[in-house]
């Protein structure tokens, strides 16, 4: 028996199987999207893409399409499926480091204006979506397998085109050799995005240190404040005569502090209005990425703590209000003071909503982003269903393979396993704090550094086995 893959040298797109149902799926539900990614790319490499990206057989057929057969033994059989499994992450994992560096890069260019706050959300979204590639993969692995079950049933030729597609394999064999050298230089490319990647997670941290250094400042000055307000309770007793005269001041700057509060009320409610609608919008990602609902449980609860920080805060101007109009006579220069004070925390305020507005439009961005994949992703869709329906015709007699397919389910559901724990485990990190999400960052480099060797191991045993195929030919 042997086994046949189809490619596409127009599209690029790798051998498809035909649309899944439930009942072929099982038990993993997958959307949309993620049946999308679920076509095996056998491309080789491009400078833009994954290192396999350029790898593309000529057309030798009439049909302009080309079938690559593999005489089928155990371990020939086992090969072949891994170099499909490894070919379907490389070229996703390629695209989304190069994706997390351009992004990266633009991140470091605009953290001096938009400060830590945006900083901090943006690693966070960026994290997110790493899980979620991460569960897509996952749900590919099972979506693979059912194609498979599928094409047991449905091939019936095979033995037929051997012969001829022997001498295709010969030709397959050389234009590989010629991309090898493509693939150590795009592996060396990956490479750089990685230390990038290090680089911009430092410069995060070292960001993250600062932010928590001036939020200490500002907590010993309100100490101190809170101290010397003490001690104006037990001067204010020695100028309560001099208060009579000094009342259209206290009136004037009453309305003075009435104006502040408003204004602060005011941007304290667009800024709560803006952050529920960020909530909103944090919601339905959710319900797309389902197991990351903790992940937005822990940020509200966080944006939680923040509004009650602030309305601590709010208590405690209240409070030192109440205490500066008993003390307001005391010195006018103190008065100024105060109103200086004033100012600088408007300043502040300011700068937060504009880095709240920063967010947002980054946000935006990436939506936009979304979007356009999405259409990739329905066209790419529409381009399975065309070779599907030649698969479906072709592919008849593999029913003498279960045995082997079996052997491959097995293997591929342990290792869908092992990705679900450790996605698991980058969950829990990620929910722990800023140094967890860096950890789940290493974590993901790691797991690409594990496919890589992975796919580079299978492809050599591949290049092997097409020379002894050439030589016993």
């Amino acid at each position: 028996m042997s086994s046949t893959v189809a490619l596409n040298p127009e599209s690029g797109c790798s051998p498809v199987s035909p649309p899944l149902t439930p009942d072929r799926v099982g038990n993993f539900d997958l959307n949309k999207s993620d049946y999308h990614s679920s076509d095996v790319s056998v491309r080789g490499r491009s400078s833009s893409s994954s290192p396999v990206s350029d790898f593309e057989i000529q057309s030798i057929n009439s049909s302009g399409d080309i079938y690559f057969s593999l005489p089928i033994n155990s371990n020939q059989k086992k090969l072949h499926e891994k170099i499909v499994g490894l070919g379907t992450e490389f070229p996703f994992l390629g695209q989304k480091l190069e994706l997390d560096a351009e992004d990266n890069g633009e991140s470091m260019l605009s953290t001096k204006q938009e400060g830590t706050g945006h900083l901090l959300l943006g690693k966070i979204a960026k994290n997110e979506e790493q899980v979620r590639v991460l569960l897509q993969k996952l749900q590919l692995s099972e979506n693979e397998v059912a194609r498979m079950r599928s094409e047991l049933q449905k091939s019936a030729y095979l033995k037929e085109l051997v012969e001829t597609l022997q001498a295709q394999l010969k030709s397959a064999h050389k234009e590989i050799e010629m991309r090898e050298v493509e693939l150590d230089a795009e592996k060396s490319k990956v490479l750089v995005l990685q230390k990038q990647v290090v680089e911009d997670t430092s410069a995060l941290k070292g960001q993250i240190k600062i932010a928590e250094e001036d939020l200490t400042t500002l907590q010993a000055k309100l100490g101190s404040e809170s101290n010397k307000v003490m001690e104006f309770k037990d001067i204010i007793l020695q100028y309560e005569r001099d208060i009579a005269d000094r009342d259209h001041e206290l009136r004037l700057l009453n309305l003075s502090l009435c104006e502040t509060q408003e204004n602060f009320s005011d941007q304290k409610l667009r800024l709560e209005n803006d952050i529920n609608v960020l909530l909103d919008k944090e919601k339905l990602l959710v319900e797309r990425l389902g197991k990351l609902g903790e992940t937005s449980k822990t940020l509200e609860e966080e944006l939680r703590k923040c509004e009650d920080e602030k309305t601590e805060m709010k208590g405690l101007h209240e409070s030192r209000e109440i205490d500066l109009q008993r003390e307001v006579s005391k010195l006018k220069i103190e008065l100024l003071e105060r109103e200086g004070h004033v100012e600088i925390l408007n300043k502040n305020l300011d700068n937060l909503k504009f880095n709240y507005d920063m967010l947002m439009a980054a946000k935006d961005e990436m939506n936009a982003k979304v979007s356009t994949i999405t259409a990739d992703l329905d066209s790419m869709d529409n381009q399975r269903a065309e070779l599907a329906e030649q698969l479906r015709i072709k592919n008849e007699d593999l029913v003498g393979m279960s045995q082997h397919w079996q052997k491959q389910v097995d293997e591929l559901r342990l290792r869908v396993e092992e990705l679900e724990g450790e996605v698991n485990r980058q969950k829990v990190e990620i929910s722990n704090g800023a140094e967890e999400k860096r950890e789940a960052i290493r974590q993901l480099c790691f797991s690409l550094d594990h496919y890589r060797s992975g796919y580079k191991e299978l492809y050599q045993a591949f290049v092997g086995y097409k020379q002894q195929t050439v030589m016993a030919s």
